[in-house]
C-alpha cells in the first residue's frame, strides 16, 4: 500500500507539473503581455516548470525495445498515394520517404486519415490510386488504438508468452515471470485475466507483447491512452532510444515532442504537411502562417474603396475603462500567486493520502482560479489594444 501512495503521489505531482507546463508554454507562445517584473516572475516560472521534469524514468520499471531484425535504408515510401473511404477521400497525392532511425509523428483532427495512414504503412489497405512501397527488410509490431491484439479470455502470462515459462528477447532468453516483473505485474497479477485488468494494466502487458516481438518498425496508434505517467516516462526513454523506426499516432502534444522526429499532419480535407521536427515546431509554423494570412486578407480589405461610409475611428476609452486598466495589473498578479500558491499545495503528498478529497478540491480550484486568470489577460489585452489605437487615430 506504501508503495502503491507513493506511486500515486508522483504520478498526481507529475500529472499537475505536465498540465501547468502545458499552460504556460501557450502562455509563452502568445508572448508576455508587458515588459513587468510579473510577466518575468511568470516566465521564471514557465522555466522553472521545464527544469523540474523527471530526470529519469521511475526506478520501478525499466526497459528497453529490442531492435529487431537489421533495418534497411528503405523503409517505407509513398508515391502519389491516395486513399479513403466511398466518395470520401483522407489522403490524396501523399508522396513521402519514410528511412531509418525516422521517429513519425502523425497528427490531424479525429477522422482525418491518421489510422488510415497506419492501415496503409501496414498493408492492410490498399490506395486507390498510387503506390505504397515497403522495404525487404521491415518487419513490423503494433499497437492498435482499439487494443485489439488482447485476447480477454487469457491471462497475462498465456498473453506475453503464449503459455511458455520462457520467452525470447533481443536473442536472450527469459522466464516469462522475471520479465513481467519488469512491468509491474506482481506474481497474483500474472494470472490475472485480460478482461479483469485495467485500461493502463493493458496497455503494460501490449507493451510487453511488443517488446517481445522483435520488430524494426514500430506502430504505434494512441500507445498514451489510460498509460500512468511512470510507464509513458519510460515508454518515451524507450522509443527514443529504439534504434528502428517509429510511426506513432497520438493526441498527447508532450510526448510527441519528446519522441517525434518529424511530424506527419493531415488537414481532414484530404491535404497533408511534412514538418521536419517536433509538433510544437510545426504548431508555430502553423500560427505564423494563420497570422500571415489573416493580416495579407485584412491589408487587401484595406485597399479596396468602400462604398459604405466611412470607418468610424476606434472607440476611446471612458474613465471607468481606464481605471480598469490601470488595476488590472494587480489584479493579473494576485490571479497568479494564488495559483502559485495551489501548486504548491497540489504537489503536496498529503493532498492525495487515500481517503483524502484535498487534491480534487485544489484541482477544481485551480482551473477557477486559472479560468479567472485566462479573463483577466482577455480583458487586458482588450482595452490596451483599444487604448493603443485610441493614441494612433
Amino acid at each position: 500500500h506504501a508503495r502503491a501512495a507513493r506511486l500515486a503521489n508522483e504520478q498526481a505531482a507529475e500529472a499537475t507539473r505536465r498540465n501547468l507546463l502545458r499552460r504556460e508554454a501557450e502562455w509563452m507562445r502568445r508572448g508576455p503581455p508587458a515588459r513587468t517584473t510579473k510577466a518575468k516572475a511568470r516566465i521564471e516560472r514557465y522555466q522553472a516548470l521545464v527544469d523540474d521534469a523527471p530526470d529519469e524514468p521511475g526506478r520501478d520499471l525499466a526497459f528497453e525495445i529490442p531492435a529487431g531484425p537489421r533495418l534497411g535504408e528503405k523503409v517505407l515510401r509513398f508515391e502519389g498515394v491516395r486513399a479513403g473511404y466511398g466518395d470520401h477521400v483522407l489522403l490524396d497525392g501523399l508522396d513521402l520517404e519514410i528511412g531509418a532511425r525516422t521517429r513519425l509523428g502523425i497528427v490531424g483532427p479525429n477522422g482525418a486519415g491518421k489510422s488510415t495512414f497506419l492501415k496503409l504503412c501496414l498493408g492492410e489497405l490498399e490506395p486507390s490510386a498510387g503506390e505504397v512501397i515497403r522495404g525487404s527488410t521491415v518487419r513490423f509490431a503494433t499497437i492498435d488504438q482499439r487494443r485489439s491484439d488482447l485476447d480477454p479470455t487469457k491471462t497475462v502470462v498465456e498473453e506475453v508468452s503464449g503459455g511458455n515459462d520462457w520467452i525470447v528477447v533481443d536473442d536472450r532468453r527469459i522466464r516469462v515471470e522475471s520479465f513481467l516483473e519488469q512491468f509491474l505485474f506482481p506474481g497474483p497479477m500474472r494470472r490475472s485475466r485480460i478482461e479483469a485488468l485495467s485500461g493502463g494494466e493493458k496497455n503494460r502487458v501490449l507493451l510487453a507483447k511488443l517488446l517481445s516481438a522483435g520488430g524494426n518498425v514500430l506502430v504505434l496508434d494512441e500507445p498514451t491512452n489510460d498509460l500512468d505517467l511512470m510507464t509513458l516516462r519510460v515508454l518515451e526513454e524507450a522509443l527514443v532510444a529504439f534504434p528502428g523506426v517509429v510511426l506513432v499516432v497520438s493526441h498527447d502534444r508532450y510526448f510527441l515532442d519528446r519522441v517525434a522526429t518529424r511530424i506527419l499532419h493531415f488537414d481532414g480535407r484530404g491535404g497533408h504537411q511534412v514538418h521536419e521536427g517536433d509538433l510544437s515546431g510545426l504548431l508555430d509554423r502553423l500560427a505564423a502562417e494563420r497570422s500571415a494570412a489573416e493580416k495579407e486578407t485584412a491589408r487587401a480589405k484595406t485597399k479596396r474603396p468602400s462604398p459604405g461610409p466611412e470607418k468610424p475611428k476606434p472607440v476611446k476609452l471612458s474613465t471607468r475603462e481606464h481605471a480598469e486598466l490601470d488595476e488590472l495589473p494587480d489584479r493579473i498578479a494576485t490571479a497568479e500567486a494564488a495559483i502559485a500558491r495551489l501548486d504548491e499545495a497540489l504537489v503536496d503528498p498529503s493532498a492525495w493520502q487515500d481517503g483524502s478529497t484535498r487534491g480534487a478540491e485544489l484541482t477544481r480550484d485551480r482551473e477557477r482560479q486559472q479560468t479567472e486568470l485566462d479573463e483577466l489577460y482577455a480583458r487586458w489585452e482588450e482595452l490596451e489594444t483599444r487604448r493603443e489605437a485610441s493614441i494612433g487615430s
